[in-house]
């Protein structure tokens, strides 16, 4: 079960951090993913998710997208595909046409 968190991304996102801050969140982020570690880049994109990062917001939905993470071979973290509406659905309001696409595609699948 992911964090409570994880469901429940504040209408207001209260958390802001700077643009260099952002950059290096979205980086390390990336770079867990790429290791493989994506508890700790769930963390990370959160962090800056809830700063109002769409960007980060939809890398974190990713990891919790049941199809991005079989395409990923990972059989280690499960998959939400209620979490990954919510975190799609805050990406697509802070202006991702990408996350519009996915909450399409997610709408009919359920866990």
């Amino acid at each position: 079960m992911p964090p409570t968190s994880a469901l429940r991304p504040s209408g207001t996102l209260s958390r802001r951090i700077d643009a260099r801050q952002l950059d290096a969140l979205l980086a390390r982020g990336n770079a867990l993913e790429v290791t493989g570690d994506l508890a700790a880049a769930r963390l990370v994109f959160e962090r800056a998710a809830e700063a109002g990062n769409g960007r980060a917001a939809f890398m974190l939905a990713e990891t919790y997208d049941p199809i991005v993470l079989e395409k990923l071979g990972e059989l280690g973290l499960a998959s939400d595909v209620k979490a990954a509406l919510i975190w799609y659905g805050k990406a697509k309001e802070l202006g991702s046409e990408e996350a519009r696409q996915r909450l399409r595609r997610l709408a009919h699948r359920s866990d």
